[in-house]
């Protein structure tokens, strides 16, 4: 059966440098428990296996807290011997995971363990889907107030989910509790900002419309409306009038075929 070839384009994905945007995550804006959540607990476990404790989700109250800089602190405690308190937040980002280029990430807060020789400070873990563990980002063993931040700039998407766009992160006191002993973490504000680029836009690299009145075999005939890249017919290829303007191209059997030479880019598509 022979099959009319009526257009075809070919695109090239731009080269030029992109515009690159970011957006900051926290628990004032996007809306609390709806695409950013926040959980705490303890555990004689200091780094869990997976990603899913702690599982108490903070009260209103604890996301109010935690909303801004402004002093007020939610607070995890535990006074069980060897147990850590731990706190796991979840962001859901609305940007494309392919296209996120950076992660910046800053946590307010202090950690103190009165235990007798426990440290204080927290560590902070970055949950890596790919390897599907936590990773250390940064950690502090002082009990006074702090601004602990760490970027993450390589293999990114490693770190958002490919299904649900959710980046996970994990913070655990440094130590663990000495019984009777209050270890806490007290949080004032955090926040996640997310750095992507802009996807590049298309341009067109060749333009074939196949309404030449007839082809013969000889060099560049089929023409490329750009002047780039002209094609030569083989193999008896014929005209036909079975198209949606003017002419289109006939290939009645396997043999028959357009030939061009076109260095294609690493991204293209052919419509």
């Amino acid at each position: 059966m022979s099959r009319n070839l009526l257009l075809l384009l070919l695109t090239l994905m731009s080269c030029l440098s992109n515009a690159a945007s970011t957006t900051r995550y926290d628990f004032n804006v996007p809306r609390q428990g709806a695409n950013v959540f926040a959980y705490k607990g303890t555990s004689l476990t200091q780094v869990p296996s997976t990603n899913t404790t702690p599982s108490v989700q903070h009260s209103v109250g604890d996301y109010r807290a935690i909303s801004r800089n402004d002093g007020s602190t939610s607070v995890i405690s535990t006074a069980t011997s060897d147990h850590y308190a731990s706190l796991r937040y979840t962001i859901d980002i609305a940007e494309d995971r392919s296209n996120v280029s950076g992660l910046s990430f800053l946590w307010n807060g202090q950690a103190s363990n009165v235990g007798v020789d426990r440290s204080d400070g927290v560590r902070i873990y970055i949950w890596n889907f790919t390897s599907r563990r936590y990773e250390l980002a940064v950690s502090n063993t002082t009990g006074t107030e702090v601004n602990l931040s760490f970027s993450a700039t390589v293999n990114v998407p490693n770190y958002i989910d490919s299904a649900t766009n959710r980046i996970i992160f994990y913070i655990v006191s440094q130590a663990s509790a000495v019984a009777g002993s209050n270890n806490s973490i007290f949080t004032d504000y955090l926040y996640l900002d997310v750095t992507s680029e802009a996807p590049p836009p298309a341009s067109l690299l060749a333009n074939f419309q196949f309404d030449e009145c007839a082809y013969s075999g000889t060099g560049n005939e089929v023409i490329d409306q750009l002047g780039r890249y002209s094609a030569t017919s083989h193999n008896s290829v014929n005209t036909s009038q079975d198209a949606k303007i003017v002419k289109a191209l006939g290939i009645s059997n396997a043999q028959q075929h357009i030939q061009t030479n076109i260095l294609l880019p690493a991204s293209y598509s052919v419509s």
